[in-house]
């Protein structure tokens, strides 16, 4: 098989994995702190279970508290996606919580496959030295683009810190234009023939929605199933 087509195989079944079983793209691994004689990878291995058992009370319980305090972000940007919570609205909000719990957050760049970029998070609270861990990998639209890499970077930032924290933005309570998976599916899915599937592509279009590369590849991954559906249906009538 030529490597790029198994590589494109292998996108095309995650993207499809992501859809069916709606998977949160940030995945958290508690750990108890750093071990300095094993590498990390492996300590995630070895530590994950006992992770979750004990160790890392301290800074959930503080996780928890802040949690409390938190209300829903204002939306302080706009994108053809619609208005969101930048990354500096979305730290403004947690510095004084940060503070008070004396919590610390590291953000990091680690290896990533190419064309994307891998942001770890960490949630480090100072007296016990308990960590909680997020991934995240982040597509890039340009490879080899030092602005695009920041781009992805600063996405992925923001959204580990959202999913982190379970932060909301005002826009998340109400009809948005903003566009979530869930939203697309809907859409999508409301359509009875081609011509209307064809207008609700239309549509997305206009809203500038396919001109990212992540979302467009979802897209033609989500509209050719529809398409082959209502043809199939055509079809039998």
């Amino acid at each position: 098989m030529n490597p790029h087509t198994y590589i494109l195989s292998c996108k095309s079944f995650f993207i499809l994995f992501l859809v069916e079983q709606y998977i949160n793209p940030a995945q958290y691994t508690f750990v108890p702190g750093a071990h300095p004689n094993k590498p990390r990878k492996e300590y995630y291995v070895s530590k994950t279970a006992e992770a979750f058992t004990n160790g890392t009370a301290n800074v959930t319980e503080a996780l928890i508290a802040i949690q409390a305090k938190l209300e829903p972000l204002r939306a302080n940007a706009k994108s053809h996606h619609g208005a969101f919570a930048n990354l500096q609205g979305v730290m403004a909000a947690l510095q004084p919580h940060l503070v008070e719990h004396k919590l610390a957050i590291i953000q990091r760049p680690v290896a990533s496959p190419s064309g994307s970029c891998t942001l770890e998070t960490i949630l480090r609270h100072a007296p016990t030295s308990e960590e909680i861990v997020s991934t995240i990998t982040i597509p890039m639209q340009r490879q080899n683009d030092p602005q695009a890499y920041g781009a992805a970077m600063t996405y992925g930032r923001r959204y580990s810190l959202l999913c982190l924290f379970g932060m909301v933005t005002e826009d998340d309570n109400a009809d948005s234009s903003s566009y979530t998976l869930e939203k697309l599916l809907r859409e999508l899915s409301s359509a009875a023939n081609i011509d209307e599937l064809n207008n609700i592509k239309q549509k997305h279009f206009e809203a500038g929605l396919l001109s990212d590369r992540f979302w467009s590849t979802v897209y033609k991954v989500l509209f050719d199933r529809k398409f082959l559906n209502l043809s199939r249906a055509a079809q039998d009538e």
